[in-house]
């Protein structure tokens, strides 16, 4: 759900751009800690690639993302 979170985030935010996740990690700690985070290409067109950071905020217990995000990485 994050990443589906994140897809459409990034897809509006970028015009279409395609999203193709590198790397995802779950942090499950107890409470509202519980957070997916990770990396993602987006594919812009014109051979433009830029990496992101992503993270979400999600209650495991029902599967609903309280808050998606991202930024562009530096390489």
């Amino acid at each position: 759900v994050c990443q589906d979170a994140v897809r459409d985030r990034a897809s509006n935010q970028m015009r279409g751009a395609q999203v193709e996740f590198q790397r995802t990690n779950i942090d499950d700690n107890p409470g509202r800690r519980d957070w997916v985070v990770g990396t993602f290409v987006a594919r812009r067109g014109f051979g433009r690639d830029d990496l992101f950071r992503f993270r979400c905020s999600v209650d495991f217990d029902s599967g609903r993302v309280r808050s998606a995000d991202f930024e562009l990485a530096r390489r």
